[in-house]
């Protein structure tokens, strides 16, 4: 090979070589970045994995906490239930008593309105016989009885 052929050629690989270096430095810049923002991603990534295991927690904790409020709140509407029966039953008895109360005052007036009615025809015959007493002490009748 002439010099010049070969000074050509070396300059040739020269300058394959530093396009290859340049490539390369390219490369490792790029390599470096792309690792960069592995480092970034996996850095949210651990921290989207604390957040969301915080989340699940809150989120147990919240359904151990309703499930506690329905339980709670089932027992009370037992309890509520119980308590409505009881009410009930007070009711009917209340209202039996007071409908038996209700019976015997009507019989009560019943009776008092027939008393009332025998008094009434007593004091009117009482009354007929003292006039009838009085007209015949006026007029002087002989059958009249002190």
């Amino acid at each position: 090979m002439p010099a010049t052929e070969h000074e050509l050629h070396l300059q040739r690989v020269q300058t394959s070589l530093d396009e290859a270096r340049t490539r390369v430095r390219r490369l490792e810049k790029e390599n470096g970045r792309l690792r960069r923002e592995l480092g970034q991603t996996e850095a949210r990534a651990v921290m989207a994995e604390t957040r969301v295991t915080t989340l699940v927690d809150e989120l147990q904790r919240t359904i151990a906490a309703s499930a506690a409020g329905a339980e709670a709140l089932a027992q009370t509407a037992k309890r509520l239930e119980g308590t409505e029966r009881f009410l009930d039953a007070q009711n009917d008895a209340i209202r039996q008593q007071a409908t038996a109360e209700a019976d015997s005052l009507r019989r009560k007036v019943e009776q008092l309105r027939e008393q009332n009615r025998h008094l009434q025809i007593d004091n009117d015959q009482y009354l007929r016989s003292l006039a009838a007493s009085q007209s015949d002490k006026r007029s002087g009748n002989p059958n009249h009885r002190s």
